[in-house]
């Protein structure tokens, strides 16, 4: 013990007093034992100058440990480490405190009254018994400091491995100090993570004991403080970036929202103005169907009087497909009435004659068509808007009609580089009885879109597939539902053995790949494809149904 008194009280330090003087009292038994004021004897000599008792003390301090020469240099330094940089406080060895009875190390006591201990620990005690020890200081209204001696200290490899007074430590303060007597360096362990027996990821930091403070209670390092400046600005940094992403994410998702809504209004207004056209293209063809002829020469009239008697034509049965609106269409004059109906006479016309001569095949060279076509004008029965000796123009607009047939399935283009041959499918077209419905079906092979043209365009669709199978070569006879077992036996059943998925790939390769940019060639192919695939004797209800939309999406052109 560094601390004794005599019988007044005064208090004597064996590392202080002059050594001369304290063997005086000494020998005169004039000291005692702060503790339990039993007699001690001074000593010095190769060892640090102490104090010791003759007879194990009456009142001794719980807590007391064997004191090692570590012990005893590492109080001295921190005794007056603390007498340097608090020259206006108090500085106690060995302090009492009444309350707890407990001696810390080094007592710090400010003008004030607080009073801060210092514990310079050596020992490997328990976390419960430091427990015990910071709360009864606690109690005492005492802030306790509790520097580890180095030796305790076990870093390597990135991980500190910790006894059970290390643990407790570092879950209460989250640092732990250490302080090597020999060289007076103070080593922080801080800002790592717990485990079992250990601490992962810690970082250290070391200083000279003369350069460490006491803030807020605590000693502190200036290097431990540079890296808290420089982790707190990390982290407001990363929070500005944080708050940086978030509002970056926020204006994204706004404007995402606003070019959605905005995409909402456009799709609304477009739609609002399809609706507006069709409903106007809609009555604009029930006005033109009861009209037309009206705008007939009298040569048109008769040419297609003798043409609607002919197939058994009136106002109301008019077919929708002869009253199409094509790229060109204002380079003819006449009504398309008239000149849409007489290129199918002319088709079916050719066809007659196909059967009448016994030909497997039933085709037309569309140029025989046009040369017609051209004559037409010349006779007066077909008014054109440029009335010269070249016939370019207009007849666009024919090649136009002809891939409109194809698409309603009256023809097959039998060319890969042009549309001038083609095959002749049917001898007959389906018939509807009403205005409206013929109506909404020109809109269909206009290419509009609504859930009623849909469903009329469907169903035309199925009656000209039966149309198809009853002109086959075969001459299967139709009564309104042709069996599948007939359709087996027609022309299209080389197409059978393709199968459902290949068929499907032939068609999605060529036209959906192409990002709806498929040649009108590629285009009217595959709607021969599937139209041959629709006719599979095999193929379920579900899939039929999905053939029937494919060939919707066929015939508006996408």
């Amino acid at each position: 013990m560094f601390v004794a008194e005599n019988r007044e009280g005064q208090r004597f330090y064996s590392l202080f007093e002059d050594e001369a003087i304290l063997r005086g009292i000494s020998k005169g038994a004039e000291l005692v034992c702060p503790d339990c004021s039993s007699l001690v004897r001074f000593r010095a000599g190769t060892k640090t100058p102490h104090f010791y008792h003759q007879t194990r003390c009456a009142n001794p301090n719980p807590y007391s440990e064997p004191e090692s020469a570590a012990h005893r240099s590492g109080k001295l330094a921190l005794y007056n480490w603390l007498n340097v940089i608090y020259p206006g406080s108090r500085v106690e060895l060995e302090y009492f405190i009444s309350e707890t009875k407990q001696r810390s190390d080094v007592m710090l006591l400010h003008p004030d009254g607080q009073r801060l201990a210092f514990e310079f620990q050596c020992s490997r005690i328990t976390g419960a018994v430091w427990r015990e020890r910071h709360d009864l200081y606690a109690s005492a209204g005492v802030e306790d400091v509790w520097i580890l001696n180095e030796d305790i200290l076990r870093y390597e490899s990135m991980e500190c491995k910790i006894i059970s007074l290390e643990s407790e430590i570092y879950k209460q303060h989250k640092l732990l100090s250490y302080f090597n007597p020999e060289n007076e360096t103070v080593t922080f362990i801080a800002d790592g993570y717990g485990g079992a027996g250990r601490i992962y990821d810690p970082e250290q930091f070391c200083d000279n004991l003369k350069n460490v403070r006491v803030v807020n209670d605590r000693i502190w390092l200036l290097s431990y403080e540079n890296y808290l400046i420089q982790k707190e600005e990390l982290i407001r940094k990363k929070a500005l970036e944080e708050e940086g992403r978030r509002r970056s994410l926020e204006m994204q998702r706004r404007r995402q929202q606003e070019e959605a809504e905005f995409r909402k209004r456009v799709r609304e207004e477009k739609e609002s103005q399809d609706s507006q056209r069709f409903n106007a293209h809609y009555s604009d063809i029930l006005k033109n169907r009861g009209s037309f002829m009206q705008d007939f020469t009298p040569k048109e009239l008769r040419l297609f009087q003798t043409l609607a008697s002919r197939y058994h034509l009136t106002k109301e049965n008019f077919p929708g497909m002869f009253h199409l609106t094509l790229e060109h269409s204002d380079l003819i004059v006449t009504p398309p009435q008239l000149w849409q109906l007489w290129i199918f006479d002319q088709i079916l016309n050719k066809r007659q004659r196909s059967v009448f001569k016994k030909q497997k095949d039933h085709k037309i060279w569309l140029d025989d068509v046009k040369e017609k076509f051209i004559a037409l004008r010349k006779d007066g029965l077909l008014r054109t808007r440029h009335q010269n000796d070249k016939p370019i123009n207009y007849i666009f607009t024919m090649y136009n009609y002809i891939s409109s047939l194809n698409k309603c399935g009256v023809l097959e283009n039998l060319g890969s580089s042009t549309t001038k041959y083609q095959r002749i499918l049917v001898d007959r077209i389906p018939m509807f009885k009403s205005h409206k419905e013929n109506a909404i079906l020109n809109m269909y092979f206009e290419g509009y879109i609504h859930e009623k043209i849909n469903q009329l365009g469907m169903e035309f669709d199925e009656q000209i597939l039966q149309i198809q199978v009853a002109c086959s070569k075969e001459g299967i006879p139709i009564d309104g539902n042709v069996k599948r077992e007939d359709i087996s036996k027609s022309r299209y059943k080389n197409n059978y053995d393709k199968g459902i998925l290949s068929l499907i790939d032939e068609y999605t390769d060529v036209v959906m790949a192409s990002n709806g940019r498929a040649s009108r060639a590629d285009k009217d192919m595959c709607g021969t494809i599937i139209k041959n695939f629709y006719l599979n004797s095999n193929m379920d209800d579900q899939s039929r149904d999905f053939i029937r939309k494919i060939i919707q999406i066929h015939k508006t052109g996408y």
